[in-house]
């Protein structure tokens, strides 16, 4: 699918910063983005009561780590750390994470993503991310909440596609949900890396077939890239019919197959 098919728009006007190089793993960067992000959401949704602060951040962990087939934290790992890293976390109505919330987010991330067979983060505790890159990281956050205020509201976050399942992808979920585009997130230096794309337009698909009416409402897909301070969005009206037609049957499997199902997230 060509690239020149999306409209990019851009997250911020007047940001006027320039993100450089983190000292960590950009895996760890962007799965802390997204769960930062999310519990954003989720807070903005409950109203930041206090009471709920654990509750919601188990939640974006769910949410922001599923792709890692991690049912949850606590399935790995020291407890003790777990805890130690999520009572770090502080999301303040109207404020940013400072940066002991950003690096415990880090640290979650490592932790996620070692669990899920990742196998690169040996020692997820000792995982730091600087001053440099908790700005960055900061700065993405912002970007990507500040876009979501403008297009949102988000009606759905880490949602299942119930009727959109096919013979080879039986499981997945889709990442937000806005009006009648599906979103996803990339914190790379590529503005439409080519497997986020692909797993876009997979979860478009099954959008596009899911029972749910206001799922299968959707009408466009979309790429916000907080990195780059750009979203990028395209019409399914745009989109190839035979591009549709290769993962409708080629990559989800929407036909008989005799093959065995074997469950695949996307």
């Amino acid at each position: 699918m060509p690239a020149g098919i999306f409209d990019p728009v851009p997250l911020t006007f007047r940001d006027g910063r320039y993100l450089g190089q983190d000292n960590i793993g950009w895996d760890i960067v962007e799965s802390a983005v997204s769960l930062l992000s999310t519990l954003v959401f989720l807070n903005e949704r409950n109203g930041y009561m206090y009471e709920r602060k654990l509750m919601e951040l188990k939640e974006a962990e769910r949410i922001t780590f599923q792709r890692l087939r991690i049912k949850s934290l606590d399935t790995y790992g020291t407890a003790s750390s777990i805890d130690a890293f999520e009572d770090g976390i502080n999301c303040r109505y109207g404020g940013d994470f400072d940066d002991a919330s950003v690096d415990n987010a880090c640290k979650l991330a490592a932790y996620a993503l070692t669990s899920g067979g990742a196998g690169r983060y040996a020692h997820p505790s000792r995982i730091r991310a600087n001053d440099h890159t908790c700005e960055n990281i900061r700065i993405m956050v912002r970007r990507t909440v500040g876009f979501f205020a403008n297009m949102g509201p988000v009606t759905r976050i880490g949602f299942d596609m119930p009727g959109g399942y096919g013979g080879r992808i039986t499981e997945g979920y889709g990442n937000y949900l806005t009006g009648s585009t599906v979103w996803d997130m990339t914190t790379s230096t590529e503005p439409l890396p080519k497997d986020k794309v692909l797993q876009l337009l997979v979860r478009y698909v099954m959008c596009r077939h899911s029972d749910d009416p206001e799922i299968g409402s959707v009408t466009n897909m979309g790429l916000v890239n907080p990195r780059l301070n750009c979203a990028y969005i395209v019409s399914g009206s745009r989109i190839d019919p035979s591009v549709i037609e290769h993962v409708e049957k080629e990559i989800v499997g929407y036909r008989p197959d005799p093959a065995v199902r074997v469950p695949i997230n996307v």
